[in-house]
């Protein structure tokens, strides 16, 4: 997990987050209504998903609330 970590202030370090941005289609309304966005990293030439890297976000205290 150290390697795992080092990496990972590495990537926030060099700004590698990339974000991705989901639409909330209205069947409603027939047309897309919102956007959420997604967090996602770019590691090693991969993006990788939250599942990949959001607990070593959280036990090394790099998630802030805003």
């Amino acid at each position: 997990e150290i390697s795992l970590t080092n990496k990972l202030k590495s990537v926030l370090a060099k700004d590698n987050i990339v974000p991705y941005f989901q639409p909330y289609y209205s069947y409603r309304d027939k047309r897309v209504t919102e956007y959420e966005c997604l967090m996602r990293i770019e590691w090693d030439g991969r993006v990788l998903n939250p599942g990949e890297f959001l607990n070593i976000c959280q036990y090394t205290k790099s998630i802030q609330k805003v």
